[in-house]
């Protein structure tokens, strides 16, 4: 019986194992905040909740981004969110685009310090696993949501 006995820890390490985010998941998360606050706390808070500083000047209240995933998901549809972040989609309910088009300040920030764009994605990227780390729990009784707007691919990760 001793196989078994190693069958069995060797099994309960692995779960336990598969629940853990990664170290460069972790990384990623940290590494969204930081850009999160950057670029999008100033309106949308620091918590992520709509309520940043500018929030209050703007004629429409930011977004509460800890329920992106009762709209779309949990995980969130990173192609979709990144297109909204990025300026190709627009939300036609929300009239106006008073949120800053991101791809382009991006671009423009990398062309000015002559490097690639294909760093945007990744900034995107990190700034959207952030997001998916504050989603707030769903109500117990929750349906999960339908999509919502077009669902898309996001590009594929850089190896770490």
């Amino acid at each position: 019986m001793p196989g078994k006995s190693l069958l069995l820890a060797v099994a309960v390490v692995t779960l336990i194992g598969v629940g853990a985010p990664s170290p460069a998941h972790a990384g990623n998360v940290a590494e969204g905040r930081a850009l999160f606050l950057r670029y999008c706390s100033s309106c949308h808070g620091a918590a992520g909740d709509g309520r940043g500083p500018v929030s209050v000047t703007l004629r429409k209240q930011p977004a509460d981004l800890t329920q992106l995933g009762a709209r779309y998901g949990v995980p969130l549809p990173a192609g979709q969110i990144a297109r909204i972040i990025d300026g190709r989609d627009t939300l036609a309910a929300h009239g106006d685009r008073e949120m800053p088009v991101w791809g382009q300040r991006f671009s423009d920030i990398y062309d000015a310090k002559g490097s690639l764009q294909g760093d945007m994605d990744v900034r995107i990227r990190k700034i959207i696993n952030f997001l998916n780390s504050i989603q707030s729990p769903p109500a117990p009784g929750d349906k999960p949501p339908a999509p919502v707007g077009r669902v898309g691919p996001m590009p594929p990760e850089p190896d770490a």
